[in-house]
């Protein structure tokens, strides 16, 4: 993968825990057979998300590269997609929608530096959660096991 331009896209903003290696703030995250996909065109923060959910109980899958997720969103079958909303090609927020077209008991969560009440009601008008950079891991490890349980009663009510 070509390496990306600096300051293209947003900035790192993840808050990690000291001792990440055996983390307190991991709980037992819901069983799910499809695996959470963490979108960020900042490789380093896409891959501490990814380390996060993994080590909170997810299988993940991640990826850097906007396009690449679109590509997946349109013949995986995810629990959650995580994706940052500012990205190169393709926001977040277009990416969250094209994951809810492909299937429609897909969770998203979109995460952003940008305190713009705009993304706020994109988010909210396809049924996505929003959180704001920075992020603590535990909040985003909570966030997703919360969006993990609802996809889980969902299925076992259809």
């Amino acid at each position: 993968m070509a390496p990306r331009l600096l300051g293209y896209g947003s900035m790192r903003a993840l808050e990690v825990p000291e001792s990440i290696a055996s983390p307190a703030w991991a709980a037992e995250a819901p069983a799910s057979a499809d695996p959470v996909l963490v979108v960020d065109d900042d490789a380093v923060c896409c891959e501490l998300m990814a380390t996060a959910l993994e080590r909170d109980g997810h299988r993940v899958e991640w990826t850097s590269d906007p396009m690449q997720a679109v590509r997946l969103v349109r013949v995986r079958r995810y629990a959650v997609v995580v994706s940052d909303v500012n990205m190169p090609d393709v926001s977040g927020v277009a990416l969250a929608a094209e994951a809810k077209l492909a299937y429609p008991g897909i969770r998203t969560l979109l995460v952003t530096g940008v305190a713009d009440p705009r993304v706020r009601a994109q988010a909210a008008a396809i049924g996505s959660e929003l959180l704001s950079k920075p992020i603590r891991v535990e909040e985003l490890c909570a966030a997703v096991r919360t969006l993990v349980g609802q996809r889980a009663e969902l299925e076992s009510t259809t």
